[in-house]
């Protein structure tokens, strides 16, 4: 088996991190809309955060696969405190786990790109999968971030969309 070239190697470990804090920042999202009440928007978060920790587990076995030892690395913070109310909550949520799903998705396009230059045609092919969730993960995202800016000055059109989130 071929040892992941360096950059390589410490981008993958990286990402183990990115996903791991991708998955604080949907959980800490998920715990705000519990506070306001809005059970679907949580359900959906903490589903998300799920799909995170899963994401991590894939690059740890890629890299234990690739016969490396994979490190995990401490969580930064996570989100600030935003004060929030019902109607105004989904959208600026919303828009934060877009933004980081915006910045997963270009780091492991970046990831990609070194394993190219690396000449790792194995981990170029592996990634595609990451690449393909991160697409649906930002359409998911933008769409729903529309709804939520339609919703957002009626309590009746955010209920229902908590409604829609939570079945």
């Amino acid at each position: 088996m071929s040892q992941l070239d360096p950059v390589v190697l410490d981008s993958l470990q990286q990402q183990i991190t990115h996903e791991r804090q991708n998955e604080a920042v949907y959980l800490a999202i998920a715990n705000r809309f519990d506070v306001l009440n809005l059970a679907g928007f949580a359900a959906y978060c903490r589903l998300a955060a799920h799909e995170e920790a899963q994401h991590a587990q894939k690059f740890t076995a890629y890299l234990i696969d690739r016969n490396a030892a994979p490190q995990v690395q401490p969580l930064g913070g996570v989100i600030p405190p935003i004060p929030l109310n019902m109607l105004t909550a989904p959208v600026l949520l919303i828009a934060v786990v877009l933004q980081t799903e915006l910045n997963n998705t270009e780091a492991i396009k970046t990831l990609h790109s070194l394993a190219d230059e690396a000449d790792d045609p194995q981990t170029c092919i592996w990634l595609i999968w990451a690449l393909e969730e991160q697409t649906r993960s930002e359409r998911e995202l933008t769409t729903l971030l529309a709804r939520c800016k339609f919703a957002e000055d009626s309590a009746a059109a955010v209920l229902q969309l908590d409604h829609e989130l939570g079945a």
